[in-house]
């Protein structure tokens, strides 16, 4: 059973692969998303510091997924405005201990 549209048949592997460029416009769980960076905050970090901070919009909220959105080139906002969430990662660039 195909998974993806092909113009033309190709073999199963080939049409069932996965590709980050497909999404379904459905709502991911906020319980997910909080599951989710839970787990990556407790990943090692340097002096115990965990610098990663990510900004999330749901697509429920239109406003800040439209702003994160337009944070894209124009080819990937195409795509990613499928997502049912968008997430823009970010990190401190000094310890707060020491101020390096």
């Amino acid at each position: 059973m195909p998974i993806n549209p092909t113009a033309h048949p190709v073999i199963a592997p080939i049409n069932g692969r996965w590709s980050p460029y497909r999404f379904d416009d459905r709502s991911v769980e906020t319980e997910k998303l909080a599951q989710c960076f839970e787990a990556a905050s407790w990943a090692a970090s340097s002096f115990n510091e965990q610098p990663w901070r990510w900004m999330i919009a749901s697509r429920e909220q239109t406003g800040e997924f439209q702003r994160m959105l337009a944070c894209l080139l124009p080819a990937n906002q195409e795509w990613a405005g499928k997502a049912g969430a968008l997430v823009l990662p970010a990190y401190r660039t000094k310890f707060t201990r020491n101020d390096n």
